[in-house]
């Protein structure tokens, strides 16, 4: 019996850019060339895992019931599915467009599993600790 390999769901998360705003199009406009589905998040999926808001099959849902403003973290734009070798090039056009997304990263076998507030808070801490800035 052959095993049958399931790939990865090609999607990007955005924290704190709402629908229609003017950096949520720059991301889809840029997302659709890369074939990357786009959901906004809000405050009331940061209990949920990273992975089953990306769309892995038999992800945990959530581990915890909680709720942030979205103004409690910087814009925030995690990739799913974006082959390593695009990443580079997805982040400088990103950038070249003027989208406003202090907090990337690529979603991971070892964050899929964590709280989008867990990955939120971690993204804000090394950011600060990157920018210089008190932990």
């Amino acid at each position: 019996m052959k095993a049958k390999i399931i790939p990865e769901p090609k999607r990007a998360l955005l924290w704190n850019c709402p629908a229609g705003s003017d950096d949520y199009h720059k991301a889809e406009a840029l997302c659709a060339r890369y074939g990357l589905e786009v959901l906004a998040l809000s405050g009331a999926d940061v209990g949920k895992t990273v992975g089953f808001l990306c769309g892995f099959r038999g992800a945990n849902q959530a581990a915890t019931l909680e709720y942030l403003e979205d103004s409690a973290y910087p814009p925030a734009i995690l990739l799913c599915g974006l082959e390593r070798g695009q990443v580079s090039g997805f982040v400088d056009q990103l950038n070249a467009a003027g989208a406003n997304f202090p907090l990337k990263a690529l979603v991971t076998i070892h964050n899929r599993e964590w709280r989008l507030s867990q990955l939120l808070e971690e993204l804000a801490r090394e950011r600060k600790e990157w920018e210089g800035k008190e932990v």
